[in-house]
């Protein structure tokens, strides 16, 4: 009995991984977003459906915004001079959730308890100077309560915006993006 319970610990630890999951995709089939060259940042007015914002949210917008200003920078975005019109809104939203994971396979056959958890999630949406949403990405993760860890932030974001065309404006020199900063 003692090995079966020391097996549904094991399991139980390995399904409770934390992995991030990251979806990006064109909202609009067809956008064209590298034809546009500047950009502003935005936080949208709530949350993802189904999260909370928390104390930290200040926190984490700030994060999001650096790190999508680096991002677009590569692509040879630029942010659009105060008093004019940007060609592109990026609006980002994120917040937290609690969850309960029940154990499945041999970790529910030997009656192993089920886990709280708390997720995040980090939507960015791109928008053109109509309104027309040309972008969405999202990024989820389990994440330690009260805590922002900046680096998996940054993961996040780079990670939802990876799809994101290099800007036809862009100097010839930017054709090939450049790693991320810490990355081989």
């Amino acid at each position: 009995m003692r090995s079966l319970l020391v097996v549904a610990m094991l399991v139980l630890a390995a399904a409770c991984g934390s992995t991030m999951q990251v979806k990006s995709n064109e909202a609009n089939k067809g956008a064209d977003v590298a034809r546009y060259h500047t950009y502003a940042q935005e936080t949208a007015e709530q949350p993802p459906e189904g999260f909370a914002r928390t104390d930290l949210t200040p926190d984490v917008t700030d994060i999001i915004f650096k790190t999508v200003d680096e991002e677009l920078s590569r692509r040879g975005y630029a942010q659009a001079p105060p008093g004019t019109k940007p060609e592109l809104l990026v609006r980002s939203s994120s917040g937290v959730r609690q969850v309960r994971r029940q154990p499945t396979g041999k970790a529910a056959v030997v009656g192993a308890p089920s886990v709280e958890e708390t997720q995040s999630q980090l939507v960015i949406d791109i928008f053109d100077q109509s309104g027309k949403q040309l972008f969405h990405g999202y990024a989820q993760d389990e994440v330690q309560p009260g805590q922002v860890k900046e680096e998996r932030v940054d993961q996040a974001v780079a990670k939802i915006l990876a799809p994101v065309p290099m800007s036809s404006q862009a100097p010839a020199s930017m054709t090939t993006t450049r790693p991320r900063q810490g990355t081989p």
